[in-house]
């Protein structure tokens, strides 16, 4: 182990590691290729992509003289400009360098550390070399759907839309980045990004054609799309998938793809039910792995060369698999297996003999990556994910005050005499904690007399009274009151402790074990007191909390919310006045990797009576989601 890491630390060794010198061998890979081409005069693929927009310039049929070669939506003719008009030699070289550079650059932007990096770059290295021959676009393709990756975790998410739009809009297969949008947060700004980057691709071709000509090689693309599938079937060059390998191997012609297109499709999509696991990043990295390999496995279009997404694929999947220590052997089996079969079954080094008769008539190029794809899946739906913990508090910070944050809004009539005695509870169950009221007056009309007031001070002297003369909302009653908040720990919820006081202590568990934000969670007992329009209300908002916020934990409107003090700040920067600022609190605290959101089981006081609440309140607080959505 010793001689490893002195190897490891080896100044030579730690060359093939750097970011400058990964990247100059990519490009190097690259223009090797390019030249080799020219010698030969053989890069037909090129041709083929830069005549697609002189076509398009001549409003000339892209597909009618094309139905084996170009396969492209018209959107890609934009791309191809630039290139296009250059001389050949040059243009075709450019074009090579900038897929291969905005793979780099994609790859760059998942921001793995050193050793991760370092090992997906090497490992697809000879895919690259195998698509930059034939000067494939796939490069740039799998670039999209990292990238659209991407934009989703760095909250971009109108930029992931360009990428999407793009990627769908060229080579179909680009809308698999919508594969990511339950991870997204900012789902509004997603789906409105998607419309307008549709409009603009979909329009821009019109600017060196026509409206009427845009619109005729849509309808045409689709129909050579269905032809050139059909055509795949048993091609030796194309339907190197799984799809072809076991068309290959069995020879049938009578059944449908649909076949084994179906069950993968419910493989590929049983991880999404695993909500609780979309904190984890790895977990979100081995979607990325799992859609790259499906894009490749399930597309009867799939050819050779095309590979360099699932090898991209699989260097991500192995440098972030939860099983590195669990099954270390197989998982280096498998990656082995991978580089020998998929990656290397092309080369001057692999068996030629096995080659020509075995590996590539019956596709078993994708029999790693099949492999590893059921593994992923595997992984995704067995592993915890979800393994860092917070720090817990000392013991001095476990023994110091807590603030508890009470709104109140025309109380009823001695409701000052249930909190004198909701504090004894809470002091004979938190020995050693200084209990504190802050309880904010939001504008009673009756209720909160000044007798009430006198009463309660006088036995609780330590809490804090502040009196708003106006009624703003809960939002802004505890927000005015978690100002007076100076405590390490601190909570809101109702005056009258709807929830047990049991509750009340295990959220002050959970901050004491260090997580930032504890939510409550409600369960049966608290909705068989509601009305059916309430708890239709209730299963509606949760429901729209996941799928516009992405929140995975989404039962925000249950009245007890515990925090520290970096969960006090998330709750200070809210600004709905109403009942949705506890929404709009853990989305913000969500928006943050390193905050810690804990849930914690709840239970509702049996003589707690929940009321219905108007009409008017759920349409004025549905307003406040969709704001909550789009700013943020």
């Amino acid at each position: 182990m010793k001689n490893l890491k002195t190897l490891v630390a080896h100044p030579l060794f730690r060359i093939f590691q750097n970011p400058i010198f990964l990247f100059v061998m990519w490009m190097c890979i690259t223009l090797v290729c390019c030249i080799f081409k020219l010698a030969q005069g053989r890069y037909n693929n090129f041709l083929i992509f830069r005549q697609s927009y002189w076509d398009a310039l001549a409003q000339i049929s892209l597909y009618l003289e094309n139905l084996n070669a170009y396969l492209y939506g018209i959107s890609f003719t934009v791309l191809i400009a630039p290139f296009a008009v250059l001389p050949i030699p040059l243009g075709m070289i450019l074009w090579c360098l900038a897929n291969t550079a905005f793979l780099y650059y994609a790859i760059r932007k998942l921001e793995p550390e050193t050793w991760k990096f370092t090992l997906i770059i090497w490992v697809s290295a000879n895919d690259l070399y195998e698509a930059m021959v034939y000067q494939q676009y796939n490069v740039g393709i799998a670039a999209m759907i990292i990238l659209a990756f991407v934009c989703i975790e760095k909250k971009k998410d109108f930029w992931a839309a360009l990428f999407i739009v793009v990627g769908t809009m060229t080579k179909i297969y680009g809308i698999l980045g919508l594969a990511f949008i339950l991870f997204s947060k900012r789902k509004l700004h997603l789906l409105w990004g998607i419309l307008f980057w549709s409009i603009v691709f979909f329009c821009l071709p019109m600017i060196y054609t026509s409206p009427e000509y845009v619109l005729s090689q849509y309808r045409d693309w689709l129909e050579v799309l269905i032809y050139k599938n059909n055509l795949n079937t048993f091609c030796y060059y194309t339907n190197i998938s799984l799809l072809g390998m076991v068309r290959k191997i069995s020879q049938v012609t009578t059944y449908s793809d649909l076949w084994l297109i179906i069950p993968g499709i419910l493989l590929f999509i049983a991880p999404y039910f695993r909500i609780n696991q979309y904190e984890s990043k790895s977990f979100r990295l081995l979607y990325l792995s799992s859609v790259l390999l499906f894009m490749i496995l399930f597309s009867t279009g799939t050819e050779g060369c095309g590979y360099i997404s699932a090898m991209v694929a699989v260097g991500i999947w192995f440098v972030n698999t939860p099983t590195r220590k669990k099954t270390p052997v197989l998982n280096i089996t498998l990656l082995i297996f991978c580089i020998v079969l998929t990656s290397l079954s092309a080369s001057g080094i692999f068996p030629k003999y096995v080659r020509v008769n075995y590996v590539s008539p019956y596709a078993l190029k994708a029999l790693p990556c099949v492999f590893i794809w059921l593994k992923i899946v595997w992984e995704q739906l067995t592993q915890n994910f979800v393994t860092a913990l917070p720090a817990s508090l000392t013991e001095t910070g476990k023994r110091s005050r807590i603030d508890i944050v009470l709104p109140c809004y025309n109380p009823y009539e001695g409701w000052e005499q249930q909190l004198i005695e909701k504090h004894k509870e809470l002091e004979a169950m938190l020995d050693g904690y200084d209990i504190r009221f802050i309880v904010v007056n939001d504008g009673s009309k009756r209720g909160f007399t000044e007798e009430a007031v006198f009463r309660l001070t006088n036995n609780l002297p330590s809490t804090i009274i502040v009196d708003n003369k106006t009624n703003q909302g809960k939002g802004a009653a505890v927000r005015d009151g978690i100002a007076y908040s100076d405590s390490e720990l601190a909570l809101y919820t109702d005056y009258d402790f709807p929830y047990k006081i049991e509750s009340v202590c295990q959220v002050i568990k959970y901050l004491e074990a260090g997580y930032d934000v504890v939510v409550a969670n409600r369960n049966h007992t608290y909705y068989s007191q509601l009305s059916t329009r309430r708890k239709l209300a209730s299963h509606a908002s949760r429901f729209l909390n996941f799928m516009l916020l992405g929140l995975t934990h989404t039962d925000t409107q249950g009245g007890l919310k515990g925090f520290n003090r970096k969960g006090k700040a998330f709750l200070a920067s809210t600004r709905i006045k109403q009942f949705l600022f506890d929404t709009e609190f853990i989305y913000k605290a969500s928006l943050d990797d390193t905050t810690f959101i804990k849930e914690v089981p709840v239970d509702l006081r049996s003589e707690v009576m929940l009321p219905d609440m108007k009409k008017g309140v759920f349409v004025n607080e549905l307003k406040n989601l969709l704001m909550i959505c789009w700013k943020g």
